[in-house]
């Protein structure tokens, strides 16, 4: 499914309302009743958003505990949160699925 991103920002500020043949495609990519999406479209979208952005947060998030830890802590500990930073960086796609399943129902 493709989406301009003009269409998606109509939607998101309520200048247009989706059709639906694509209520049905978003229905299926998320995983969500039709009547869900329609009923509580806001309360969802901030769902959506949040689930998209996972990935990219905890890769984010890897890319600041790096070197934050290089530079203010020491010996072990350092060694110990950057390793996690880097695992961040590394498998942010796996992580975000991870909490997507404890934080997001």
């Amino acid at each position: 499914m493709y989406i301009f991103w003009q269409t998606l920002s109509s939607w998101e500020n309520n200048k247009a309302l989706s059709d639906i043949q694509n209520l049905i495609s978003l229905s299926d990519l998320y995983r969500h009743f039709l009547g869900e999406l329609i009923k509580e479209g806001h309360r969802i979208a901030k769902k959506i958003k949040i689930k998209d952005n996972l990935a990219e947060i905890t890769m984010y998030l890897g890319c600041v505990v790096v070197p934050v830890s290089i530079a203010f802590l020491s010996g072990s500990l350092s060694i110990l949160v950057s390793s996690a930073g880097m695992l961040c960086i590394l498998f942010n796609k796996e992580i975000a699925k991870r909490l997507e399943k404890i934080f997001i129902k």
